[in-house]
């Protein structure tokens, strides 16, 4: 399942994904309780006037997205993530675990840009076996 845990932009403002129900942005609400049970990545969203969504993962060094229209933010977010998965295990590197919002929005290297995304969603780690994690 998908969970939109922030949104700065949009005030309750629904998605219908393939993979999802319907979503709704929750501005300045995060729902904390349902990401930690999922342990989620955390995707950040900027988008700059007439160009396409950026999207960055703060605990997935070097995996990006970008996306021309909101509905496509999801399944291109999973399948930049499923392919830096892929990436990592390929290369034989551990794969860092995931980190809460309070603690992405806590570290001096990511405060800037959550604070300028015009949204932050979450999304389930591809499901993989024989991941190392690092410690």
């Amino acid at each position: 399942k998908w969970c939109v845990i922030e949104g700065s932009s949009w005030n309750a403002r629904n998605f219908n994904t393939p993979n999802a129900t319907k979503l709704k942005v929750l501005t300045r609400n995060p729902i904390r309780a349902i990401v930690s049970a999922m342990n989620p990545y955390l995707v950040i969203i900027h988008k700059d006037k007439n160009s396409a969504y950026g999207m960055s993962f703060p605990d997935a060094q070097g995996c990006f997205s970008a996306a021309d229209a909101m509905n496509d933010l999801f399944s291109n977010a999973q399948e930049a993530l499923e392919l830096w998965y892929e990436g990592m295990l390929e290369d034989n590197l551990p794969v860092p675990p995931t980190r809460d919002y309070d603690a992405v929005k806590a570290d001096p290297e990511w405060a800037e840009s959550i604070s300028t995304a015009v949204l932050i969603i979450a999304i389930p780690a591809p499901k993989t076996t024989n991941i190392r994690y690092a410690a």
